[in-house]
């Protein structure tokens, strides 16, 4: 299926009314789904953010936003496609490549949540393999797994060849699960705008 709302490179949007966690009276919240240009055609990344608005006395107030994630999601409002199947996709999918699926920085992310980077004085952070897990959309008892295995590595490169050759027999699942999406929102929106 050929994907238009990927446009050379623009950033393409669409903004829907939704419901969020402590949302209070008097209070809008919106989520925006969009596709944003982070280094030319080929490199866009999907994003899925909410913010909740005050609106009152002639002036308006932002009092919350960021990653719309399920602790925050409640439900959608008017939208044109079927939020319960295309929303929790693009929270997977969020700050991910949208050709390949790719998590930003998947390599050194994973480097990260797996305990092998360190600090400026040469302190290992600690893994974390539920962090992991959201990173590379994978179980935590694989991320567990992997862990393991990338500190049984001695050598930090040999380390980080094992993650990257690791992270390379995901790249076909991520690749379906963005094409997954892209077909979501072409046969919902038709172009996304």
């Amino acid at each position: 299926m050929s994907h238009a709302w990927i446009n050379n490179g623009q950033r393409m949007s669409h903004t829907w009314p939704i419901r969020v966690r402590g949302q209070e009276k008097g209070e809008a919240a919106t989520a925006t789904l969009q596709i944003t240009d982070l280094n030319g055609p080929g490199r866009e990344h999907f994003s899925l953010t909410y913010e909740v608005v005050w609106r009152g006395f002639g002036r308006e107030d932002l009092r919350s936003f960021g990653l719309l994630s399920s602790d925050t999601y409640l439900r959608s409002g008017a939208t044109p496609f079927n939020a319960s199947h295309v929303v929790p996709l693009a929270m997977k999918l969020h700050l991910c490549n949208a050709h390949t699926g790719e998590p930003m920085g998947a390599v050194a992310n994973a480097r990260y949540h797996a305990g092998l980077s360190t600090d400026f004085e040469g302190r290992r952070y600690p893994a974390n393999a539920a962090a992991l897990a959201r990173h590379l959309r994978i179980t935590v008892d694989e991320a567990k797994m992997l862990i393991m295995e990338a500190n049984a590595h001695d050598n930090p490169d040999d380390a980080e060849a094992f993650l990257q050759k690791y992270i390379d027999s995901l790249l076909p699942r991520w690749a379906s699960e963005a094409s997954d999406l892209r077909d979501a929102l072409d046969m919902a929106l038709g172009v996304f705008m």
